[in-house]
C-alpha cells in the first residue's frame, strides 16, 4: 500500500532543504571539516 506524504512531512522537508542550503551558505560544513581534522591532530 502506497501512502502519499503528509502535509506534515512535507513542511518537515523543506525546512530540512532551507536549513541545508543556509549552512552551506554560512560555509558551515567545510568550517566543521576544519575544526574536525584540527581536533584529530595530537598535541605535542
Amino acid at each position: 500500500m502506497v501512502v502519499g506524504i503528509t502535509k506534515y512531512e512535507d513542511i518537515r522537508q523543506k525546512r530540512l532543504e532551507e536549513n541545508k542550503r543556509r549552512m552551506e551558505e554560512l560555509k558551515l560544513p567545510s568550517l566543521s571539516n576544519d575544526l574536525r581534522k584540527s581536533a584529530m591532530k595530537p598535541s605535542p
